[in-house]
């Protein structure tokens, strides 16, 4: 319960979650629908730490996820090379919009959630 999912290259990718005990996920894994299989990839990096509720969105050759642990810390956006299976992280100055949504639209990622203003964090995946 409470993952992110998102489809990707005839795959669906989920992260984080929560456990039978309500404690946040770091469950990994994807549903190859052309082999109808569930994979667990063995991948290399700085993971994204254990989340429920995470932002999971697409930007080929990357999952990106947005993994927060609490509403005070920055926002830290891990990115996932599908190629090679290697993990990244881009660490930002702003704070974790709750609840939040977002999308690709071009080289733009959008986040829209809580936050005091209410505003649309735009940011370029290319810089």
């Amino acid at each position: 319960a409470n993952c992110g999912s998102v489809l990707f290259d005839n795959k669906l990718w989920f992260f984080g979650g929560l456990n039978q005990k309500k404690i946040p996920a770091k469950d990994f894994h994807y549903i190859d629908l052309a082999k109808r299989i569930v994979v667990y990839p063995k991948t290399n990096g700085i993971e994204p730490p254990p989340c429920a509720n995470p932002l999971i969105m697409c930007y080929k050759p990357y999952i990106i996820i947005i993994a927060n642990k609490s509403i005070s810390d920055p926002v830290s956006i891990y990115l996932l090379n599908t190629d090679n299976l290697e993990w990244s992280v881009i660490k930002t100055e702003y704070l974790f919009r709750q609840g939040a949504c977002g999308a690709v639209l071009g080289s733009k990622l959008y986040i829209f959630g809580l936050s005091i203003p209410k505003t649309i964090l735009e940011m370029n995946l290319i810089d």
